[in-house]
């Protein structure tokens, strides 16, 4: 019987695609950074909480060397893994810090294995089945971190730091703001959504909403 040898066995197979697989996010942001090389521009982006940087939106242009980058985490277990995964790309920057909206000290928590992490404690509360440690943490705020980039500004930003998102975003001076944004939108009530899609619209940005992540582009 042909059909059942057809269907126990694979017809082919292919490597994942962002244009062909991926979402409005991830499609998106790769098509900006193309866009700009197009007018001879390297884009500048920034991802905060890149966890070890196996997933992301960010990732497929880091991979193709169409972006250059700053990526930072703020658990050291989920650094050196990340460290492992990008050591030898020339494109990547890689910073080990705690991003605030003022770069006070803080309190910050983590789940057992590094990956949970927040300063939002009831956020890594409601994820995390592991023991919880809570640490003084010394951080630098969002806007020096934009400052100190190489351009001193950004082309784009991909935030997923557990529900501090909202704060990170409304603490970026205006002047600041890059062009895209991608955050995460499912650790914020509906109040606190509608207040940073409206401060977003605001400032000219159309808003694309994810089950999980929202994009913010001008």
């Amino acid at each position: 019987d042909w059909s059942s040898d057809v269907c126990s066995s694979d017809l082919f197979q292919r490597d994942w695609d962002v244009l062909l697989d991926g979402d409005i996010l991830y499609k998106s942001l790769y098509l900006y950074c193309k866009n700009l090389l197009t007018y001879n521009i390297r884009p500048y982006g920034l991802a905060i909480g890149t966890h070890d940087g196996e997933f992301g939106e960010w990732v497929p242009c880091v991979l193709d060397f169409i972006t250059d980058v700053t990526l930072v985490e703020a658990s050291y277990k989920q650094f050196q893994k990340l460290k492992l995964n990008y050591q030898g790309f020339q494109n990547v920057t890689l910073k080990h810090e705690l991003i605030t909206t003022d770069g006070k000290p803080v309190e910050f928590f983590e789940g057992g294995r590094g990956y949970t992490n927040s300063v939002v404690e009831n956020v890594i509360r409601n994820w995390e089945i592991e023991e919880i440690s809570k640490t003084l943490r010394s951080s630098t705020s969002i806007n020096d971190l934009i400052k100190n980039t190489p351009q001193g500004k950004i082309d784009w930003l991909h935030l997923d730091v557990e529900g501090y998102d909202v704060d990170l975003l409304l603490s970026i001076n205006s002047e600041n703001l890059p062009n895209l944004i991608i955050f995460e939108n499912n650790n914020i009530s509906d109040e606190v959504k509608l207040t940073i899609n409206n401060y977003l619209e605001s400032k000219g940005y159309s808003l694309f909403h994810e089950p999980v992540s929202t994009l913010a582009l001008k």
